[in-house]
């Protein structure tokens, strides 16, 4: 877990860096797409070990503040899009992400409950299966015993 979250905290740092060089030098906002999509998985990500239960108290922390430090740096990164005149774009972008992301947990959550449903008729069909191992052979036994 330390190493995961180590390397969400530099992969925010660099998305970061990176989106500000881009900021400072001027260059095209669609040009940063990529990183604030890396920073918002980034948040989701954190989230999810934070959630998780597995963390130490020191992981805990820093995951804290982590999450502290990305909502810092997006709210940065807004202001850059409202200061260049684009703070709608920035909307749309932030909206547009987090529909992907319900599409996605959306399609995760049909697919488990579709191999939820396969393993519980698998299990069905082992136990008929199981049974009717032992089912037959005693018949057959019965049938052998009371006609001999």
């Amino acid at each position: 877990m330390f190493l995961e979250l180590t390397a969400l905290i530099a992969g925010i740092n660099t998305a970061t860096a990176t989106i500000k060089k881009c900021a400072e030098a001027g260059q095209d906002l669609s040009s940063i797409a990529g990183m604030i999509q890396k920073l918002g998985s980034s948040e989701v990500q954190i989230t999810k070990l934070q959630n998780s239960g597995t963390l130490s108290p020191e992981e805990a922390l820093k995951a804290t503040l982590a999450k502290k430090e990305l909502q810092d740096h997006m709210q940065q990164i807004k202001d850059l899009f409202v200061l260049s005149g684009n703070g709608h774009l920035y909307t749309e972008m932030i909206e547009n992400m987090v529909a992907a992301r319900k599409a996605e947990q959306a399609r995760l959550e049909v697919e488990m409950k579709r191999k939820k449903k396969l393993k519980k008729e698998l299990v069905e069909v082992f136990v008929v299966f199981g049974i009717s191992l032992v089912t037959v052979p005693l018949m057959i036994f019965l049938i052998l015993y009371i006609l001999g």
